[in-house]
């Protein structure tokens, strides 16, 4: 929603009405107005908004054995948004790298920043999104960090490729994962992160029943033929 996204990104004032005008006026008089996660829809409401997630493949459940330990991935811009600042501080020190797929103009600061706090990191760049489905297999752990999001494809992607997912608490990310049953949420506050590892190592056994969970939850609620029978029906109904 960009009215939502420019509040977050301390937009003016003026672009902030302008903004929320442009998004009133569109539900107002479009035949069918979807947003993709159930903030929207509540912040919608009183207007006739329809659910509409992005979707994912189903990539078949594949257990945690041979995938990297000491290996963390992320997906996204190197901006603010994704509050990599704060995943790389959580992680001074550590033995984990952290691998992250995208480009942006942080990547500077956030190799200064990985370097002073000791933190192994890898900017793997651009990435096809063919790659990416291969990619995510190769890891045991996906985190999120972000301060906001809409309904985040690359959780879902990691989720729908079996990695335990460690998200930041937000309202879009708690939409999706259930904490300590179908993912971890932490909150963005300092040692939270690191804190919430510590729990997700102390317990083996619990790694691939998250995972498991994670990746049947998604399929449930964000396959590509549930979500396409959805679509073909908007299709329909516009066509009347």
């Amino acid at each position: 929603d960009m009215y939502t996204f420019a509040q977050h990104e301390n937009k003016s004032y003026i672009k902030l009405a302008l903004y929320k005008l442009l998004t009133l006026i569109s539900i107002k008089y479009s035949n069918l107005y979807s947003v993709s996660n159930k903030n929207d829809i509540n912040k919608y409401k009183k207007y006739n908004v329809s659910l509409r997630r992005n979707w994912v493949i189903d990539n078949n459940y594949e257990s945690l054995d041979g995938r990297f330990t000491n290996r963390i991935l992320s997906v996204g811009r190197l901006e603010n948004q994704k509050n990599y600042e704060y995943l790389i501080k959580e992680f001074k020190d550590s033995e984990f790298q952290l691998d992250i797929v995208g480009e942006g103009g942080l990547k500077s600061m956030l190799t200064n920043l990985a370097s002073c706090q000791n933190v192994k990191i890898n900017f793997l760049g651009k990435m096809s999104n063919e790659d990416l489905q291969d990619l995510y297999k190769k890891y045991r752990f996906y985190v999120s960090s972000s301060c906001f999001e809409g309904n985040p494809k690359t959780v879902l992607e990691a989720l729908s490729n079996s990695c335990i997912v460690i998200a930041s608490n937000i309202k879009n990310h708690s939409e999706l994962i259930n904490n300590d049953e179908n993912g971890y949420l932490f909150d963005l506050k300092e040692g939270c992160l690191k804190s919430k590892f510590e729990q997700i190592l102390a317990n083996d056994l619990k790694q691939n029943e998250v995972a498991k969970n994670g990746y049947e939850s998604v399929l449930t609620n964000n396959s590509i033929s549930l979500i396409s029978s959805d679509e073909y029906l908007d299709y329909k109904l516009l066509k009347k």
